[in-house]
């Protein structure tokens, strides 16, 4: 996909440059401050493209969300650091007790 095709996408969405950056610019979504590198080449992979809108109007509806077919995508459960993993109770036994 054409990068000012891609961009008036993202303007038509209600994106904005957020800041230019050395190789990629930084484009926001002010609805959720989502916020989303853009490479500067003139061709963008429509994956990336894909990629890109997923992360920018996330939580903005199902039907504007497009995740590419091939990848999946996992949440890892948050852990207190000062949480215990294991209690006493729950370590393994020793079965050898003699």
């Amino acid at each position: 996909m054409k990068r000012s095709d891609f961009i008036r996408e993202l303007d038509a969405d209600g994106c904005f440059l957020k800041r230019h950056g050395k190789k990629h610019d930084i484009y926001m979504n002010p609805q959720n401050d989502k916020k989303a590198p853009v490479p500067r080449h003139s061709e963008i992979k429509n994956t990336l493209c894909e990629i890109i809108k997923n992360q920018l109007l996330a939580f903005m509806g199902a039907e504007m969300v497009l995740k590419p077919a091939n990848m999946v995508f996992f949440q890892l459960p948050k852990i207190n650091p000062k949480q215990q993993l294991f209690s006493e109770s729950n370590e393994p036994k020793n079965r050898n007790k003699n």
